[in-house]
């Protein structure tokens, strides 16, 4: 099972989508952090911006306590990831089934629950690896623009550890995005179902439904997210109700998502004509 992990991972680390996609993240960050930073060099003289270390991640209390504003900086390039990972899960699968080389796979390997397994263990690894890499190059590139240019104070060692601890989260919520999309793709044999699942799901159910039903809310995948990634109670409130959503209770469900999609896609792969 390993070797196959291993060839899988070279399969989908080879893959243009995967290289083009590391290399424009990366160019948009330096590009991105580099502006801020020309930014904070020209304007802090008047207090209305400084680059600061902090701004990378700061919580509610720790924002308060040190008087700065909660500028969580993190956020964004997250965003960006989980975009990025869900279209390469998505993609690991189903452009094998648009080249039309999956009976061909199957003639190397023909059990069929160990291939897709193996093929979804891969594509958690790498988008997590991928959220990492990226996001390591963010906060690297954001601090040194800070020293230079803007303020490094109060990055202690209880942020750094927050910080890595948001980090660590955050490459298991984009395992989790890249894996659903994968299993969603092998549902439909295709990249383009997959991706307008997630359309979809974000517009009907996130956008519509929470607005005629908001105590369905800690339900919903995007909240659960937020809630791990913060490790923070959320407290969602509408006209008629009030919905906390605890981090603990996030990753139950976040977890019972995975492994129905998973087991799902693992049952259907199974017994499917694939030619």
């Amino acid at each position: 099972m390993i070797g196959l992990v291993r060839v899988e991972w070279r399969r989908l680390t080879a893959r243009r989508l995967v290289r083009v996609c590391a290399i424009a993240a990366i160019a948009l960050i330096f590009f991105v952090v580099v502006l801020t930073a020309l930014n904070s060099q020209k304007i802090q003289s008047d207090g209305s911006f400084v680059m600061r270390t902090t701004s990378l991640w700061l919580t509610e209390a720790q924002a308060e306590t040190s008087g700065n504003a909660q500028d969580n900086a993190v956020i964004a390039v997250t965003s960006l990831s989980f975009l990025i990972v869900a279209v390469i899960g998505a993609s690991a699968i189903g452009a094998e089934y648009r080249a039309g080389t999956v009976t061909t796979v199957l003639g190397w390997e023909p059990r069929r629950v160990r291939l897709l397994a193996a093929r979804l263990i891969a594509v958690a690894l790498v988008a997590a690896s991928f959220y990492l890499i990226v996001h390591v190059v963010f906060c690297a590139a954001w601090t040194i623009g800070s020293v230079v240019s803007g303020n490094p104070d109060g990055a202690s060692g209880v942020f750094w550890r927050d910080l890595g601890l948001v980090l660590a989260r955050g490459a298991v919520l984009a395992a989790v995005f890249a894996v659903i999309s994968a299993a969603i793709a092998t549902l439909g044999r295709n990249t383009a179902a997959a991706l307008g699942v997630w359309v979809g799901y974000w517009i009907l159910v996130e956008g519509i439904v929470l607005g005629l039903k908001p105590q369905w809310v800690r339900w919903t995948l995007f909240v659960n997210i937020a809630s791990v990634l913060e490790w923070n109670h959320l407290m969602i409130e509408s006209p008629s109700v009030t919905i906390a959503v605890s981090p603990g209770a996030s990753v139950v469900r976040l977890t019972a998502y995975v492994a129905v999609f998973v087991a799902v896609s693992l049952a259907v792969f199974h017994r499917r004509d694939v030619t």
